[in-house]
């Protein structure tokens, strides 16, 4: 609802639970799966990928799929995991294929033919203490999750860190995190 402000918005999503529930939720969501999109090439002014390209095979087929999507002057804003070392259980419940590297994720942008105008870790405040945890349950094989919802005081905790770190990074980008944030010129 938040990019609504800024004109059309359209999802899609290949589950048809997750569908059905954007759908209810007020949200214009079509079936697909990238690489094979249900739009016209050159129809959008923006492409936003939040935490998808980690789970897609094709990461680079993908982004180019995403890259055609966009008008001559469109932009694509994605987030991904950060760091191929903090790999654990909860990558594979959530059928993650990878993580990435800052590095990485600017060479793929770069050999899809984009112009990246920000990259930057991000989630930084909370890297030192989930970094630990991670390392932690690799050391011992633990497979517990990591995933489940957090209470609503911890909610409002994460909220006032998340703020905190927006601040931060209007101010430019920060050196690791557990996230990566890119925005991609066409």
């Amino acid at each position: 609802m938040m990019l609504s402000a800024y004109g059309d918005v359209v999802g899609m999503e290949p589950n048809g639970f997750g569908r059905q529930l954007a759908i209810s939720r007020g949200f214009d969501v079509c079936d697909g799966m990238l690489p094979d999109l249900p739009f016209r090439s050159g129809e959008a002014d923006l492409v936003v990928m939040f935490d998808v390209l980690e789970h897609l095979d094709d990461d680079a087929g993908c982004l180019r799929a995403a890259a055609n999507l966009l008008k001559p002057d469109g932009h694509l804003f994605l987030t991904v995991p950060a760091y191929s070392w903090m790999w654990s259980n909860h990558d594979v419940k959530n059928h993650h294929k990878r993580r990435y590297n800052k590095e990485q994720l600017l060479d793929l942008a770069r050999r899809i033919g984009f112009r990246v105008e920000r990259c930057s870790y991000f989630n930084t405040l909370l890297f030192p203490m989930a970094a630990a945890v991670r390392i932690i349950k690799n050391m011992t094989g633990a497979t517990s999750d990591d995933g489940t919802m957090p209470a609503p005081a911890t909610n409002k905790i994460l909220l006032k860190i998340f703020s905190f770190e927006k601040k931060i990074l209007s101010h430019g980008n920060l050196p690791f995190g557990l996230s990566i944030a890119m925005i991609l010129h066409k």
